[in-house]
């Protein structure tokens, strides 16, 4: 297998997104409550790799699971490379890559398990993620609200995990980073699956978007991020810690509701839906011939996407920054 075949695995703005912000919020909480000495960066190291193997190993799966499903998707105008799909591997070789990571995730674990019983507990939160969301019998990427199951659990466990296999302690700042993380995480993942849903819809991938269409699923969690930050400002959290994700969650919201602007703008023209969304006429700026076809749709909510995974990448790096200059 190439070492450019393994490159393509990662979709490494997701991990970047995702476990990566995670991973920089977990351990900024911690300097920011107990100080840097309180650090183990030794088992900290140890746990953050195991993060981002599960991530990794867990978009191999994915391919797997969906490789019907990608055949007749617009995977290359999103702008996206499926490794099977362009023949740089095969499902045998794909799969026993996925057992080998699986196996060296689990030592990991292990090791951390031995040295921390408890943090065994937000592993197998992890691995609910891994293999609930892409495998059978849950097989949960394939039905709807499978955000709320899967995504909630996971960020928040991989925030206050990181935490805690830092310092051996549930850190309550923690808990706050690891709302802030679900909702920026949930704001992108939700339009990955938005993204797809033209096709989904047709070959069974049931997801929230194919189940709902009339709903903004795009919009809804980052809109939830924003007011989980006016939130913790009544709950007394320190309102400089809250700049950063106040405004990045408001960049967010806006980007979603020109997300999901296209998918309603598309699902109207062909009869799917009949209502427009509520902010519909806040949006405009988009040539009516892009939403007539779903590849013109999603190529488009491609663009923004790149978007939301950027902001979200950002507020995990300014508001971990923040965190520790504030410790």
């Amino acid at each position: 297998m190439r070492a450019k075949t393994l490159y393509w695995i990662g979709r490494w703005g997701a991990i970047q997104s995702w476990s990566g912000s995670g991973i920089i919020l977990g351990i900024a909480a911690a300097i920011h409550e107990l100080g840097f000495s309180s650090i183990d960066w030794g088992l900290v190291t140890i746990g953050a790799v195991g993060v981002v193997l599960v991530h990794y190993v867990s978009h191999s799966l994915n391919d797997l699971t969906d490789y019907e499903v990608d055949a007749r998707t617009n995977i290359e105008g999103t702008g996206r490379h499926k490794i099977l799909l362009a023949g740089d591997v095969t499902k045998k070789e794909l799969t026993w890559l996925s057992i080998g990571l699986i196996a060296l995730v689990t030592a990991m674990a292990a090791y951390v398990g031995y040295r921390l019983p408890w943090a065994l507990v937000f592993v197998a939160v992890g691995y609910f993620g891994m293999l609930g969301y892409n495998s059978k019998p849950l097989k949960l990427a394939y039905k709807p609200l499978n955000e709320i199951p899967v995504d909630i659990p996971v960020n928040m466990a991989l925030v206050v995990g990181v935490a805690y296999v830092a310092t051996s302690q549930i850190i309550g700042l923690a808990i706050v980073m690891g709302v802030i993380q679900t909702f920026m995480g949930m704001s992108m993942k939700v339009t990955y699956a938005a993204m797809d849903s033209g096709t989904d819809r047709s070959w069974g991938k049931v997801t929230s978007s194919v189940r709902f269409p009339q709903f903004p699923w795009s919009t809804v969690y980052p809109a939830c991020g924003l007011f989980s930050v006016v939130a913790f400002l009544f709950l007394k959290i320190d309102p400089v810690l809250m700049v950063v994700p106040a405004a990045l969650f408001a960049l967010q919201t806006w980007y979603a509701m020109r997300i999901d602007w296209l998918r309603n703008d598309y699902l109207l023209k062909h009869g799917i839906v009949k209502k427009r969304n509520f902010f519909h006429p806040l949006v405009r700026g988009v040539p009516s011939p892009t939403t007539d076809t779903w590849e013109g749709t999603s190529h488009a909510m491609s663009k923004l996407l790149v978007k939301q995974l950027m902001v979200t990448i950002v507020n995990g790096v300014l508001l971990g920054a923040v965190l520790i200059a504030l410790a």
